[in-house]
């Protein structure tokens, strides 16, 4: 297993939340153009990493106790 530091991690969920707006932003865009299985595609990873970042934000907290 590799070992992180926080502030990787915290790097790491940051990218991960910017990434994830950046899927949502595809999302409209994709519904605009009326690419409808872009727009899924781009809606589902949007979730998957602002998920991810979550999830990382609880680890992070979880570490500092």
């Amino acid at each position: 297993m590799i070992i992180v530091n926080k502030n990787m991690k915290k790097i790491i969920r940051i990218l991960l939340n910017i990434t994830g707006v950046g899927h949502f932003v595809e999302f409209g865009l994709a519904l605009y153009e009326n690419a409808y299985i872009t727009a899924t595609i781009g809606l589902l990873f949007g979730v998957i990493e602002l998920t991810a970042g979550y999830l990382l934000l609880d680890e992070v907290e979880v570490n500092k106790k």
